[in-house]
């Protein structure tokens, strides 16, 4: 598997991760903000593949790089979307 691969991988783990957030939300009474367990996983498993290291590990690496990723964009395009609905009202 390439870069590629390994990355919409982790992507699809980070994708993984948040619906077992939102099913767990939905589930119980605790609220856990749905980006948490992405960044968390998305950490642990670059921290994994530094410990692991060589070529093993670089690729565990970029498994959980494509998980933060998958946490990273959406978060982005919702800020990017708050400036610009502030923009719009004329508020500075």
């Amino acid at each position: 598997m390439g870069f590629y691969g390994l990355l919409f991988f982790g992507v699809a783990v980070g994708a993984i991760v948040c619906a077992i957030a939102w099913i767990f939300n939905k589930q119980t009474k605790f609220h856990i903000p749905l980006v948490f367990p992405s960044i968390c996983v998305g950490i642990l498993t670059i921290a994994a593949g530094l410990m692991v290291g060589a070529w093993d590990g670089m690729a565990i690496s970029i498994i959980g790089l494509g998980t933060l990723a998958f946490t990273i964009l959406p978060v982005g395009g919702i800020v990017v979307n708050q400036y610009q609905s502030k923009k719009d009202n004329g508020c500075r």
